[in-house]
């Protein structure tokens, strides 16, 4: 059984900071917007600052920014976290910025919310497409596979 690593890849740098950025934005919006869980076409999306939100919108935030959280602690997962977020986040921004008003009926769709997940996506696919291997050697602290020496910015 693995344990914690503690250098902090790009892949758990983008899991920690995506889920808590979610996380937040989907509680805060649930708290302070006015949320049902109906369809998107059988409801008028609640306004939470600059984004648009249904219950089911926030609790898809909640849902991944936990994902995120538990999927920190290992380079592995937070990688898979990055890919899967990464290609999820991809096509719901794809899709909103085709539909411009829902994806999958559940999920509000407009400029914002769109901009935020293509960023969210390209971010996640960006950091999780590196091996573990290279996630490690970009690692700040980390060690040059061939001499041993520590690398002065984390990278080879």
């Amino acid at each position: 059984m693995r344990t914690l690593e503690t250098p902090r890849t790009p892949a758990q740098s983008y899991a920690v900071i995506a889920s808590l950025f979610l996380l937040a934005l989907g509680v805060l919006s649930l708290i302070f917007a006015n949320h049902t869980f109906a369809t998107v076409g059988g409801t008028t999306p609640g306004d939470f600052l600059i984004w648009n939100t249904t219950g089911w919108t926030a609790l898809m935030w909640i849902v991944l920014g936990v994902a995120g959280l538990v999927a920190m602690a290992r380079v592995d997962m937070a990688r898979a976290f990055a890919l899967a977020g990464g290609l999820f986040f991809a096509v719901i921004a794809i899709w909103g910025f085709i539909d411009g008003s829902e994806v999958f009926t559940l999920f509000v769709a407009n400029p914002v919310n769109n901009i935020t997940h293509a960023v969210l996506g390209g971010l996640g696919l960006m950091v999780g497409l590196p091996s573990e291997s290279a996630q490690r050697a970009a690692a700040p602290g980390s060690h040059d596979a061939i001499s041993g020496a520590p690398h002065a910015g984390g990278r080879v």
